[in-house]
């Protein structure tokens, strides 16, 4: 019996996704572990603290409504003069299924939900990259290794943290792969539709690079397997997968079109692409094994690839439509008008980059399913690359930096063990070592984009316990801010009206449940162009492509016409013209009421 528990336990721990479990642990631990030491929560300070957990906060609001009364609100007056936030929560946060665990945590602890799906999503990653190497029937370390590589790329730890919705697309896109080879190898449709289902309704944005990736790696795909029966049968295969990604598509419109109509209609479409800047294509080779984030061209992985990714293009004819596809993938990363194209013809910043993470990571499980030792020819070529790759960066001027230093150590020690590798030695031991070098080479990076010895990330996010506090006191600059919300609330005032808050820059706050007003200002990704216009057309100083509102330089003349009746500030400061002290407010704000209000709709014969 003893024997057989302890045989059972041995069975499980062998098994892959515990294994990626235990190694996820670790590596998130000490990610932790960061944060921590300097008291840093994990919401980014910029668009997380004033987008995404304010946006997460109004869903959680609109789901309780939801299963209470069975309605769900799809406009709300609190903000930019009243706006449709299902089409701006459906870009965000609407196809994010995590987010319902919203509705189980009070307001107030609502950022621990929050830290918990950071990390959530990033182990998702990792899953489904186990998913797919498992229909690939690619061996349990190399399947192990690429899904820690994929799931901690420097995309992961850049985006996944300062945008943790991007993270939910890069989760997707391995069940996308899944999905277009069953329908084009098997014939098996159900899974792509789903799979494109899911990726349209997590988010439009990169539901459309998808399509256009995915579309090609289907050609490709569909030409390798079909060559020989002919072009007529390779074109009733694509147009197969075409009627099937529509079906996929459609599924999801509710959600699509108002998505998509909101993208097309704002103004982030549209506008002159330049060519990419000369220190943009500096960095391009660095970024294998570096974390550069511009235009957000971001793929770094673990060292390991200075060895899998020359020996994958010397065996490419083993994967063709992978090989092919991985350089298409070069030239919107090359070409800033085709950069453009792959991100909706809006500005070329390939947001779509943790796909060459994916790939990259692949052919480091390509390099350890098979089974015999390198070569002579493998390893001269690979040792050819690596003197041509690193001539290139320095001839460059690309300068060497702790963290690239590091990975070349790292290079190097793998190079020692792959080269040494026989077929005397035990695989799974030697499978093992490798595991434990890349999980101390991916905690090395982690430290390096984290800690404080490089990029020191982590300072630019918000202190662990500090998110309601800030909330509460308008990051500091209102202490009273509650106090005095609530004193305008209780004025008996029953027309339409809209409230500024001077020096506010948290101008979403008025989706939370905590605060009842309505404001002209907004903070959103995308919005209408109209609402641009509007405060193009009279000069605004505050105008920005995310607010584009703002509080329109504080003039009464268009406050005023679009209902802007109170004005809370501090004492310091002089209200704008027409507007007076309302009597009776005791406390370090002062809270000012517009004489000339106007209300909701207004006619003119002149």
């Amino acid at each position: 019996m003893i024997k057989e528990k302890r045989k059972n336990k041995q069975t499980i721990l062998e098994n892959v996704f515990v294994k990626y479990t235990i190694c996820f642990g670790l590596i998130s631990l000490f990610i932790a572990f960061l944060f921590l030491r300097f008291k840093k929560g994990f919401l980014w300070q910029s668009d997380g603290f004033h987008q995404h957990l304010l946006n997460l906060s109004y869903f959680r609001s609109l789901l309780i409504d939801f299963f209470t009364t069975g309605k769900f609100q799809t406009f709300t007056w609190h903000i930019g003069g009243g706006i449709d936030t299902f089409a701006n929560l459906a870009y965000f946060i609407l196809g994010d299924f995590l987010t319902i665990f919203s509705v189980f945590f009070p307001e107030d602890k609502l950022y621990l939900l929050y830290y918990i799906l950071v990390f959530a999503r990033i182990y998702l990653v990792g899953l489904s990259f186990i998913c797919y190497c498992k229909y690939k029937k690619m061996n349990d370390y190399g399947t192990l290794i690429g899904a820690l590589m994929y799931a901690f790329c420097g995309y992961c730890l850049f985006a996944g943290f300062r945008h943790p919705y991007f993270t939910n697309s890069i989760a997707v896109f391995p069940l996308l792969m899944i999905g277009i080879e069953k329908i084009v190898n098997e014939n098996k449709k159900a899974f792509y539709v789903f799979a494109i289902a899911l990726a349209t309704f997590c988010n439009f944005y990169f539901a459309y690079s998808f399509f256009i990736i995915i579309g090609i790696y289907a050609i490709f795909l569909t030409i390798s397997k079909y060559r020989q029966d002919g072009f007529k049968k390779i074109m009733q295969k694509i147009l197969t997968i075409i009627f099937y990604s529509l079906l996929g598509i459609l599924l999801t419109a509710v959600v699509l079109l108002p998505t998509a109509y909101l993208y097309l209609t704002s103004s982030r479409v549209g506008f002159k692409v330049y060519p990419y800047p000369p220190n943009y294509y500096r960095s391009i080779l660095p970024s294998l094994i570096t974390l550069s984030s511009t235009y957000w061209r971001i793929f770094t992985v673990s060292g390991i690839i200075l060895i899998t990714l020359p020996y994958f293009l010397k065996h490419h004819k083993e994967d063709k439509p992978k090989f092919y596809l991985f350089l298409v993938l070069l030239i919107p990363l090359l070409i800033s008008q085709v950069g453009s194209i792959f991100m909706g013809f809006s500005f070329p910043n390939n947001r779509w980059s943790f796909v060459v993470a994916f790939f990259l990571a692949y052919m480091t499980t390509f390099f350890f399913n098979r089974e015999k030792p390198l070569d002579q020819k493998d390893k001269k070529f690979i040792i050819f690359f690596n003197i041509i790759y690193f001539a290139i960066i320095f001839i460059s001027g690309y300068g060497m930096s702790r963290n690239m230093l590091f990975t070349i150590i790292i290079g190097i020690i793998f190079l020692s063990m792959i080269f040494n590798y026989s077929t005397n030695q035990d695989r799974n031991k030697f499978l093992k070592k490798i595991l434990v070098v890349v999980i101390i080479s991916i905690i090395y990076f982690t430290y390096s984009v984290f800690g404080v010895e490089n990029l020191n990330y982590s300072n630019e996010f918000v202190n662990f316990n500090a998110v309601n506090y800030l909330y509460k006191t308008n990051k500091e600059r209102t202490e009273d801010l509650n106090k005095a919300l609530n004193y305008v609330a209780k004025q008996e005032d029953n027309d339409f009206y809209r409230l500024f808050i001077n020096g506010i820059d948290l101008v979403n706050l008025p989706l939370t449940s905590n605060y009842n007003y309505n404001s002209l200002p907004f903070y959103f990704s995308i919005f209408p162009k109209e609402i641009w216009q509007i405060s193009d057309d009279i000069k605004s100083s505050q105008q920005h492509v995310t607010k584009a509102f703002n509080q329109l330089d504080n003039r009464t003349k268009i406050t005023t016409l679009l209902g802007n009746k109170y004005y809370i500030s501090d004492e310091n400061f002089i209200p704008p013209y027409g507007y007076e002290l309302l009597k009776g407010y005791r406390g370090e704000s002062k809270i000012y009421v517009n004489e000339y209000a106007l209300p909701f709709v207004m006619f003119y014969d002149k």
